[in-house]
């Protein structure tokens, strides 16, 4: 399992920022 660190959980927070917005444009 991957230790969770700060670049990660960056990642992790812009990765669902963009989902969430592809999902409500496409709605």
């Amino acid at each position: 399992m991957l230790r969770s660190t700060p670049t990660f959980t960056k990642q992790k927070k812009i990765y669902s920022i963009a989902l969430m917005s592809m999902i409500l444009l496409y709605m």
